[in-house]
């Protein structure tokens, strides 16, 4: 088999996929977890992005993978809300991926960011379970999202660039506030990113 096409291939899937969950997050729809067809939907993306992942070795995307899917399939068997939260975790999930996509499309392997597992872990510690009459909740609701990126230190050596994440914000829609925090202490090395996008 030629690797290095069949890596290619799984790179292409991969976009198809991720397109597929944006899209899925910005459709309006209504109904329980267990019959939402946008919920199925990025749990499938999630699940064969995870399988792919599997054949080359990239534990890092498998393991993020595994996770959110655990927590998509306690939203389709209605066993956790599909509130707002869940909805913002569900973009930032999908931006975490878009970032592991742009590492795989520069020929590099996927990085494991722990914040990003830690988030999906104390999301399911927090998860808040769905009582007997739950309000429908939209997706797309207002399509407002308040996010924070917690950038690895390592992130210009693998070739990336908070910018590019503004950019493709303002892709998808209107960016109406931007903060960037630094987080050092008295040790600044020029080579390492600090930042906190917010």
């Amino acid at each position: 088999m030629d690797m290095a096409f069949a890596r290619q291939v799984f790179v292409e899937e991969t976009e198809e996929l991720l397109a597929l969950i944006g899209s899925s997050l910005l459709d309006e729809h209504s109904g329980k977890a267990k019959d939402d067809p946008q919920i199925n939907d990025i749990f499938r993306a999630v699940h064969t992005i995870k399988g792919s992942a599997a054949l080359f070795g990239f534990e890092t995307l498998v393991n993020y993978c595994h996770e959110l899917e655990n927590l998509l399939q306690q939203a389709r068997d209605a066993e956790l809300a599909v509130n707002q939260d869940f909805c913002q975790l569900l973009f930032e999930a999908y931006i975490y991926l878009q970032q592991q996509l742009l590492v795989l499309q520069q020929g590099e392997v996927p990085i494991e960011d722990a914040a990003y597992l830690h988030q999906l872990a104390r999301f399911k510690a927090m998860s808040v379970m769905v009582p007997d009459a739950t309000e429908p909740v939209n997706l797309a609701k207002d399509n407002r999202f308040s996010l924070v990126f917690y950038y690895s230190p390592q992130l210009f050596h693998e070739g990336a660039d908070p910018a590019e994440h503004i950019l493709f914000l303002q892709s998808q829609g209107e960016v109406s506030d931007i903060q960037l925090t630094p987080d050092f202490q008295s040790f600044f090395d020029p080579l390492l990113c600090y930042w906190r996008l917010s």
